[in-house]
């Protein structure tokens, strides 16, 4: 790829990623708790870090989201879901849910995006 096509696509990573996480956080806050927009809203968010991780490449997914941080978030975004299940006779359980599941499917897709483009060759920043 060309050092010009590379700066353009690196800007608009730049401009598109935030609106991206924007977008799942009204997502989250806008829906009604209970709809599993907890899942949804953390795919969108683990799209900002798709395109974050193709474009910059792995090192610098790396250090945006260290997976010993994703770890401990995909640990108390299990921890919540299964409290918000268990408290199903109180008002905020399907809320707590909700955070856990966009907590959970966040970290994990992000653990996940980590490793499988860590592990790809072509996708290493001295190869462009």
């Amino acid at each position: 790829m060309k050092t010009g096509g590379r700066a353009n696509l690196a800007a608009a990573a730049q401009v598109f990623a935030p609106f991206l996480v924007l977008i799942a956080a009204a997502a989250l806050v806008a829906s009604a708790p209970g709809a599993g927009i907890g899942f949804v809203a953390g795919l969108i968010v683990a799209l900002a870090a798709v395109l974050h991780a193709l474009v910059f490449g792995a090192q610098a997914a790396r250090r945006a989201a260290p997976p010993a941080m994703l770890r401990l978030a995909l640990v108390f975004g299990v921890l919540a879901a299964l409290a918000g299940l268990a408290l199903q006779g109180n008002d905020l359980a399907h809320s707590i849910s909700e955070a856990g599941l966009f907590l959970a499917t966040a970290a994990g897709a992000m653990l996940a995006i980590n490793t499988l483009i860590g592990r790809a060759s072509a996708l290493d920043e001295t190869s462009w």
